[in-house]
């Protein structure tokens, strides 16, 4: 007994023609020869029409999806092409969003300084955030002196900025963070701009005994 699958994709690896032949020679001979044949693969369509494209940046992805005999995925070529190609399109679109980025921050900007009375309004809150960070320094370097005379504490209210070293270890930040719940970079680095009146005092006693016990 005969038997052909009658399939549209080329498992076979004969040339189509062969396969047509060989068909009608066994449908001429067989039981199912009516039986109709399966549609052919959207795949062969593509792989046809790839072929007969003449664009010089054609890629066929029609195929790309195999595996080999130790069933690890094959990247075929062309998916290399693609992906490079893909990879430098979104590096041009990257470059454009980050060469150039939103304006309404800068017109914002504008809108306030070019106004005298917004202006004065900016620069009045700008002098409160400032003075209550400097104000905030200098109630937790009176409470660290205080509390621990032996130390120079000094060097608190020299910087300036919304952070300051503490000149903690990475032990003492560690038993800062461990003990007292208080979260730092380990460098002993904190932020005075997160600090209020109410807290300077558990800070400094917490900065005190890590320093003295660790």
């Amino acid at each position: 007994m005969q038997s052909l699958r009658s399939t549209g994709r080329n498992v076979s690896g004969c040339r189509p023609a062969s396969g047509r032949r060989a068909v009608h020679v066994v449908r001429a001979s067989s039981r199912f020869a009516d039986v109709a044949q399966a549609p052919p693969d959207p795949i062969l369509g593509v792989s046809e029409a790839f072929r007969a494209s003449t664009s010089p940046q054609k890629l066929n992805l029609g195929v790309g999806a195999y595996r080999d005999e130790d069933l690890k995925p094959v990247v075929l070529n062309v998916v290399k092409k693609a992906a490079t190609r893909c990879l430098s399109q979104l590096k041009r679109l990257a470059r454009a969003l980050y060469s150039n980025p939103p304006t309404h921050g800068a017109r914002i900007a504008a809108e306030v300084v070019n106004d005298k009375e917004l202006f004065e309004e900016w620069k009045g809150e700008m002098r409160g955030m400032a003075g209550r960070i400097a104000r905030v320094r200098g109630e937790l370097q009176s409470a660290l002196e205080a509390k621990c005379p032996d130390k120079d504490w000094s060097h608190i209210t020299r910087q300036i900025g919304m952070f300051s070293f503490t000149g903690l270890t990475p032990v003492q930040v560690d038993n800062m963070t461990n003990k007292h719940a208080i979260y730092m970079t380990r460098d002993g680095r904190i932020s005075l701009a997160g600090l209020n009146s109410a807290k300077v005092d558990y800070l400094a006693n917490a900065m005190v005994e890590s320093v003295r016990n660790c």
